[in-house]
Order: structure tokens, then C-alpha cells, then sequence
């Protein structure tokens, strides 16, 4: 019996890392065929030239550019292919849809005419592209839904032969569409309206393919969730912010009884008051119902959901090791709003977050079972807030 419940315990772990350590995997994409060298050859850059890939101002679609600020979380450095000392750059698109991206480039040998760089996959594709005064501007296209690309720019010598010179991993996220409803209770009163808070939340999501619907409800009437009767709603009764209070229990269960509460939707309820200062929202992680108080901003709104339907950690979570506020990722506490491939594929594939044995004195997350390259690691104990 105890044999078994150790196999069912490594099963959900590494189900939970399935979704917090996902990557999508290059894989082909076309099959036209060219004089283009295989994938072996495109990947031994050349030092005749450095084409670096960049977002365009104008592109739909997110993209991620390396920071070294990352570098202490293997399981964020992992998601970054590296070519030598070129680090090759992440770019999000939907299935079958177009985008853009530039590209700088810096030449080393004068024999390189700049105009005559191409942009093909490994297979031969090729996109195509305009250049002025040094920015090349790439137009591209999705492949099917979980797919992933290799974009090279590439440069044909006089003898037939090839320069690579630069790389970019493209990857097709399916579209999602999540149903999100702000509940104001009591005397409480919504900040922000509607329009306010899909702007935000597409300018973050929707870069990578997710449609937030956002409904701003009639008052929630109750007041049998304030347990102590302070008006204040109790967070964490563990202080981690891993689990539901007394409160948050009471509140949801009240909801629900009272026949709004829809299954496929979240819910964030606006309160006045936490009973921590300086707190604008808590939702843990996979869970239905999250809370915002008073401050609250259409960033708290995408932070909470962030950890409510997208099961994403704060960057500063000890299994990454990233100091706090050193980002501009929405996870961090700072005033950023980007989003990286790694989060990426979390959100596209969330993984199963497993609470066992939590009490007073602990919340335990099993995380990571294995990283990228498939080796085990150790169970992780991680804080929340």
C-alpha cells in the first residue's frame, strides 16, 4: 500500500512539472525544399556577421528577449537557447497567423552585402522581409497550434555556400478564452471599470493568445464571512498565502450558496479592507476565487489571475532565486507587465498544483519533477504570496 502511494505521489509531481517546466519543442513546420543547409550547418553561426532578432513596435504578438537577470532559475534558463555566446531570442504567435519581428545587424567582414540576407526556416521556408537604414522587418507565420519554428537569417557566398547568422525560435500558441467576474461585497465599490481592466489584460494576454471576458457584477450583500467582526477580510491563516482563511472559506461558501457562482468562471471579490496592510489582492494558485482590496489596479487584476487560472509563481519564489523587484515580469513586485517563455508555456499548459498535508505550520508544493533535460530533482517546499 505504501509502494503504491509513493507511485501515485511521483505520478501527480511530475504531472505538476509537466506544467511548470513545459517546453515546446521545435519541431518542423514546412517541407518545401531548398539549397539551404540541414539544421547542423544553420546552427554553427558565422563571425562574418551578428543578426540579433528584436520585437517590432508595431507586432501583435509577444516576444521575449533574453536577460541574464534570469540566469539564477534553471528552469527560466532552460527556455533560452544558446548558440556559443549568442543567445537566441523567443517569439509567440497564433496558428496560421502572420506577425513581425526586426532584426539588427552588425558586419564584421565587408564582404557581406546586408540587402542580400534572407530569413528561411530549416526547411527552406522563406519569409519575407523589407530592410532600411540597418533594421531588417520580418514578416512571419504561425504554424499549427504547439508547434515551434527555427527562423535563421542566412547569407549565400559566391561559391554556393551558406553564412548563418543569426536565430530565432518562433512557437504557436492555441487560443484561449477565460471568463472572469469582479463580485464587489458589501459596501465595497469596483475602482476600475470594465473597459479599463480588457485593455490591460489584453495588452498582457492577449499577446499570447488569451481572450479575458470580463463582467462587473451587482453587489454581493453579506457580511457572515467577517468571522471576528473587525470588517476586514482575514488573509492566509498560515501567513503564506498558500491556502484560503476562514474567511476567504466562509465568503466563497456564501457565494456559492446564494446560486451566482458559475463553474467555468473566476471570481474576484472587491473587499475594503485586508487584514494586512499594504495587500491590493491574493488569489492562490489554481483556485477559483481570488480577492482584491482597496489600491487595487488592473495590474493586481492580471497578477492574481496570473496565480488563480495560470498557476504562475512570483519570480522571486525561492525555486527561481531571483531577487525581489528586479524584474519587470507581472509576476515580480515591481511595476512590470511582460510575460517570458517560460510563463508562456506554463500558462498554455498550466500543471496540476498539488497541496498535501498543509496546516497551520505548513503548505507544501511538490514542484519540478524533472527539468527540460529530464533529470529528477528533489520535492520543493515554496512559499506564496
Amino acid at each position: 500500500m505504501k509502494k503504491h502511494f509513493y507511485i501515485l505521489l511521483l505520478f501527480f509531481t511530475c504531472m505538476q512539472a509537466y506544467g511548470q517546466g513545459m517546453y515546446y519543442y521545435v519541431k518542423d513546420t514546412v517541407t518545401a525544399k531548398t539549397d539551404v543547409p540541414n539544421t547542423k550547418v544553420l546552427d554553427k553561426l558565422s563571425d562574418k556577421a551578428v543578426v540579433t532578432f528584436r520585437d517590432a513596435p508595431a507586432a501583435k504578438y509577444a516576444f521575449d528577449t533574453y536577460n541574464s537577470v534570469y540566469d539564477k532559475a534553471l528552469q527560466i534558463k532552460s527556455s533560452y537557447e544558446h548558440i556559443g555566446s549568442y543567445h537566441v531570442n523567443n517569439k509567440a504567435i497564433l496558428p496560421n497567423e502572420k506577425d513581425i519581428v526586426e532584426a539588427s545587424i552588425q558586419i564584421n567582414d565587408a564582404g557581406i552585402k546586408p540587402e542580400e540576407i534572407a530569413f528561411v526556416t530549416d526547411k527552406g521556408n522563406k519569409f519575407e522581409h523589407s530592410y532600411d537604414k540597418g533594421i531588417y522587418t520580418i514578416t512571419i507565420l504561425g504554424g499549427g497550434a504547439n508547434d515551434g519554428q527555427r527562423l535563421y537569417a542566412v547569407y549565400k557566398n559566391a561559391d554556393g555556400t551558406y553564412e548563418s547568422l543569426g536565430k530565432l525560435n518562433i512557437y504557436s500558441y492555441a487560443p484561449k478564452t477565460i471568463n472572469l467576474s469582479i463580485v464587489p461585497v458589501g459596501t465595497a465599490q469596483a475602482r476600475h471599470s470594465k473597459s479599463e481592466i480588457t485593455d490591460y489584460l489584453n495588452k498582457i494576454y492577449g499577446k499570447i493568445g488569451i481572450t479575458v471576458n470580463i463582467t462587473i457584477e451587482d453587489a454581493f450583500d453579506n457580511t457572515a464571512w467577517d468571522l471576528d467582526g473587525n470588517g476586514k477580510m482575514k488573509l492566509d491563516d498560515t501567513g503564506l498565502f498558500d491556502n484560503y482563511s476562514k474567511e476567504m472559506e466562509a465568503l466563497n461558501k456564501a457565494f456559492g450558496a446564494s446560486g451566482r457562482r458559475q463553474k467555468d468562471r473566476l471570481y474576484l471579490f472587491v473587499l475594503n479592507e485586508a487584514d494586512k496592510a499594504g495587500v491590493e489582492g491574493d488569489m492562490p494558485r489554481g483556485e477559483q476565487f481570488g480577492y482584491l482590496f482597496k489600491g487595487y489596479t488592473p495590474r493586481t487584476v492580471a497578477h492574481e489571475i496570473g496565480h488563480g487560472v495560470f498557476k504562475l509563481q512570483h519570480t522571486f519564489n525561492k525555486t527561481y532565486q531571483i531577487a525581489q523587484g528586479s524584474t519587470n515580469n507581472l509576476m515580480d513586485y515591481s511595476d512590470g507587465s511582460d510575460l517570458i517563455k517560460h510563463q508562456w508555456d506554463i500558462i498554455h499548459s498550466p500543471g496540476i498544483v498539488i497541496q498535501l498535508w498543509e496546516g497551520d505550520d505548513e503548505g507544501l508544493y511538490l514542484y519540478d519533477c524533472f527539468t527540460q533535460k529530464g533529470s529528477l530533482e528533489k520535492f520543493q517546499s515554496e512559499e506564496k504570496n
